[in-house]
């Protein structure tokens, strides 16, 4: 399970497509939360470095080395949650 990211749906069922949309952005927040919370621990138990990289438009984009590749995250900031 170290590579599961389990998000907390609380009362919207997991087959519920006619949901309302504040529903939806319910859904969207816990998904963004667990996805934190899950790279913060990866991150942390991996000892992994990181390196802000700069863009041309002026935006800065978080890189952690991983192995061989890098995983990107664009303008995700791990100090949200």
């Amino acid at each position: 399970m170290d590579r599961t990211v389990g998000i907390n749906s609380d009362y919207i069922e997991t087959d519920d497509y006619k949901m309302q949309d504040a529903d939806r952005e319910i859904c969207i927040q816990q998904g963004r939360r667990a996805m934190i919370s899950f790279l913060k621990h990866y991150v942390h138990k991996n000892n992994l470095k990181k390196r802000i990289t700069p863009q041309a438009d002026g935006d800065k984009i978080t890189v952690y080395e991983v192995q061989k590749s890098a995983w990107s995250f664009p303008k995700l900031s791990l100090s949200e949650v």
